[in-house]
């Protein structure tokens, strides 16, 4: 058999077949060479936002070194991630802006205008929506991640904090240290109900197997447990449980069965068994741990600690601290991104923030 040269002799179909099965051989040997090469220089990422230094710090989660530093904006603070636009979000408590990074080359490609400076942020990946909080304000700020323009601006409380979108229950969480815990229906941004919860509520997470809420108050040293649908004369508060000295920030592990609350006031973090009697451990971490992200894949959870300029990590099978990683100046908010997941990364895979807590930072 062979492969016509002349033009007069135009290629068998067998040899047309053997040309082609060439062509997709050489096709999927670069394929596989690009995808390593790109694997290579794209590894499982955490990005840490310094508010007091104006950047992002980038970890290789793998080895747990600092890749690169990017320079972004004035005080960087909470951080959200749409992987299938292969962009990060970061809000600014030092100015009117939402600041966007590329996740293939972690360059600053734009930074969008919005109303007021933002403390706290969240992302819907499916609607490709931003949902960006006021410092130490009242409203909610809605930015469409398309066409990067602010498209809503509401009121919807008095000092609002934490938020948190929920893709299952289509509702935005909200907390506020006056009000407590506010629920926003996702589709017409209306306030749904507002749950009182005493002690200044800060952090939340959503339990997306138990469908609870939990919010921490840093007040009165504990974590409240809240059920979402139950309505008065019933009371929606499941539980409060007794955690260290300032509680900031709470995430909940895959199962449901553990949440890891950030203390503050005596570095350390609460691992508390998410069933009755609610039992405790506590962990000791760097100095003024402020946010907690679990990476669900490999069973890790990071730890912002804003007074020495690390990240904790904790190996969430054991609950042990396995290592410290040395970042910019006051880290505050945490993201997480793997190559695996980009088109379809979990919307809880964001960051929160600031040193301590919102209404007490000072803007520039």
């Amino acid at each position: 058999m062979r492969i016509a040269t002349n033009r007069d002799d135009p290629p068998k179909g067998e040899d047309i077949m053997m040309i082609w099965t060439r062509i997709c051989k050489l096709f999927f040997v670069i394929m596989t060479a690009t995808l390593l090469l790109i694997s290579c220089d794209n590894p499982p990422r955490l990005y840490v936002s310094n508010i007091g230094d104006g950047s992002i710090s980038i970890v290789d989660r793998t080895d747990r070194s600092i890749i690169d530093t990017v320079a972004v904006g004035i005080q960087p603070a909470h951080i959200g991630v749409i992987a299938a636009l292969y962009r990060v979000y970061v809000c600014d408590v030092g100015a009117s802006s939402i600041h966007v990074i590329d996740t293939f080359t972690d360059t600053l490609l734009t930074s969008i205008p919005i109303a007021r400076p933002a403390a706290s942020l969240d992302v819907d990946p499916a609607l490709g929506r931003i949902y960006a909080l006021d410092y130490s304000g009242s409203n909610l700020q809605v930015i469409d991640a398309a066409s990067n323009t602010q498209i809503a601006d509401l009121s919807i409380g008095s000092n609002v904090q934490d938020i948190r979108f929920d893709s299952a229950s289509g509702r935005i969480y909200v907390t506020d240290f006056i009000e407590g815990l506010i629920v926003v229906d996702v589709d017409n941004y209306t306030v749904l109900k507002t749950i009182p919860i005493d002690g200044k509520a800060h952090g939340l997470a959503v339990d997306a197997v138990n469908g609870y809420v939990y919010v921490t108050q840093v007040e009165n040293d504990s974590i409240s447990i809240v059920d979402p649908d139950v309505d008065p004369p019933s009371d929606p508060v499941v539980a409060e449980i007794a955690v260290g000295t300032q509680p900031e920030w709470v995430a909940i592990d895959t199962a449901g069965t553990k949440a890891y609350v950030t203390n503050s006031g005596d570095g350390t973090v609460s691992v508390v068994d998410t069933y009755w009697p609610y039992d405790t451990e506590i962990l000791t971490v760097g100095m003024g741990p402020f946010y907690v992200v679990i990476d669900h894949d490999s069973n890790f959870a990071y730890v912002t600690n804003t007074e020495d300029d690390t990240v904790s990590v904790i190996n969430t099978l054991t609950d042990t601290v396995v290592d410290t990683i040395s970042t910019g100046v006051e880290p505050v908010g945490l993201a997480l991104i793997s190559l695996t997941t980009s088109g379809n990364l979990p919307s809880k895979f964001k960051g929160r923030y600031s040193s301590v807590r919102l209404n007490s930072l000072s803007a520039p």
